[in-house]
């Protein structure tokens, strides 16, 4: 028998700008939660854990200047954190109060350097 979980790695949260390609389009304020799946196998024999899958990373984005509506599932955009790394996102749901909209990670962070995983 194997038993699955979530576990809830870390947020982040901070100022960053979205971009459009190589457009920047807007600065916002960000909270990203990280999480990631789990499956222990033969739970009751105290078996190891398996390796973990990949990790899900869901947030908010409200945008403080530029353009005030990020477009619903548009596949290009790309956030970038205040300590540099960069997430692609896709926004999933727009007009949460206060203005923010729901993003959902549709790569892992990453840097300039690195190739993206999408």
């Amino acid at each position: 028998m194997s038993l699955r979980g979530r576990r809830h790695l870390q947020t982040v949260a901070g100022r960053g700008r979205v971009y459009r390609g190589q457009e920047r389009i807007a600065d916002v304020l960000y909270t990203l939660d990280v999480f990631q799946d789990y499956i222990v196998s033969g739970a009751s024999r105290g078996s190891d854990e398996l390796p973990p899958s990949v990790k899900d990373i869901l947030g908010s984005l409200t945008v403080v200047s530029g353009q005030q509506a990020l477009r619903f599932h548009e596949p290009t955009l790309t956030l970038e954190l205040e300590d540099g790394r960069l997430l692609n996102f896709i926004v999933t749901r727009r007009q949460l109060p206060g203005g923010a909209c729901r993003v959902v990670g549709s790569s892992g962070f990453f840097t300039r350097e690195e190739p993206k995983n999408s």
